[in-house]
């Protein structure tokens, strides 16, 4: 049916609508870093050279040691007993057995505590194990040196 002058269409203007959809989406993309790590333990890891890590979904192991030298361990940032996360790793790795478990231990630990701590993530069953560190300042990145 032919449209007369003066008629309006029932149909909405989707370029707003698309341009408002656009801005939440790149919203989310940048706030989604933010929600997806679990870093908010105070562990001071130690320097190393390292890779970019991408985001995707993992364990995080905290480990360090607090003003009196006692031991804390803490899952994604809340304090648990060692032999509670074993069995959540475990648990998780019955589940997906190359899901990512990311180590971070305070720099002033002894190393064999550190070493402990891996072997038992090992012996939990997790095929993937990383250990965290912050880059060295002033050092290129393995990937920044291969974009120069």
């Amino acid at each position: 049916m032919a449209q007369h002058k003066g008629e309006r269409s029932l149909m909405p203007d989707l370029t707003t609508m698309a341009g408002v959809a656009l801005i939440i989406v790149l919203m989310m993309m940048m706030t989604a870093q933010q929600l997806l790590t679990s870093e908010d333990t105070p562990v001071e890891v130690p320097p190393a050279q390292t890779m970019e890590r991408n985001t995707e979904e993992n364990l995080t192991i905290a480990f360090r040691v607090n003003e009196v030298g006692a031991k804390e361990y803490y899952l994604n940032d809340s304090l648990m007993s060692l032999e509670y996360i074993e069995q959540r790793v475990a648990n998780k790795m019955g589940e997906d057995q190359y899901f990512l478990v990311v180590v971070r231990a305070d720099k002033s630990s002894p190393s064999q505590w550190v070493l402990d701590l891996l072997r038992m993530v090992k012996k939990a069953g997790a095929q993937r194990v990383a250990v965290s560190t912050k880059r060295i300042k002033g050092k290129k990145s393995a990937t920044e040196e291969k974009e120069s």
